[in-house]
């Protein structure tokens, strides 16, 4: 089923991707008349003492994973976000990392996460399993809840795309249909980006604390 998505390949290389290259230069030349280091450096002294060390690593992970998005949507390519491998390796490796980061800053206050404060003690043995378990399986929300999402919005347009040619006499609302579903899809690609890096900084800030 996923053949479907495959695009044409030039040299071995996806057509879409050379028609994304071109909009990055496209916009790279419109960009490049904007002052972006006065803008950084106004961002910066006012806004520094809200940030943590890791928040310029959020940033561009949002943009990289909104890339990904956004690039699957691009008739006959494959969005990278909704591979396993893709979602839940980035997932691991940037809880894993942030976490690493607040155990040497925080030793401390990342343990005492694990065992609720003001809770009895003979609940605490369950309550500190039960807090094990859900930091487990952290790294694997954010790998599955990415990849469930836009993996359901492209097999949903793949339906409703593979059904435009036989609608008969109802081709225009189809098309009106699967045109606002496109819509919708780059919504959620935005919002699914905003999610990933809002609970990988939940989660360094936790450890923070």
């Amino acid at each position: 089923m996923f053949l479907s998505f495959e695009s044409s390949v030039f040299m071995g290389v996806p057509m879409g991707f050379f028609i994304v290259l071109l909009l990055l230069v496209f916009m790279t030349k419109i960009l490049s008349f904007f002052d972006y280091k006065y803008l950084i450096n106004l961002l910066s002294y006012h806004f520094y003492s809200f940030f943590f060390p890791g928040s310029l690593m959020l940033i561009v992970l949002f943009f990289f994973i909104m890339f990904m998005n956004v690039y699957g949507l691009i008739p006959g390519t494959f969005s990278l976000s909704s591979l396993p491998l893709m979602s839940l390796g980035m997932g691991l490796i940037m809880w894993g990392g942030g976490y690493v980061y607040c155990l040497s800053k925080n030793y401390n206050g990342c343990i005492s996460h694990f065992l609720p404060q003001g809770a009895p003690m003979f609940l605490g043995v369950l309550l500190v399993w039960i807090e094990i378990l859900s930091w487990i399986f952290r790294p694997l929300s954010l790998g599955i809840r990415l990849m469930a999402n836009i993996t359901a919005g492209h097999l949903l347009m793949f339906l409703c795309g593979s059904g435009v040619f036989f609608s008969g006499s109802f081709f225009p609302l189809v098309v009106v249909f699967l045109l606002a579903l496109a819509v919708l899809e780059v919504g959620v690609s935005f919002i699914q980006s905003y999610v990933y890096q809002l609970l990988l900084s939940l989660y360094m800030m936790e450890g923070l604390e």
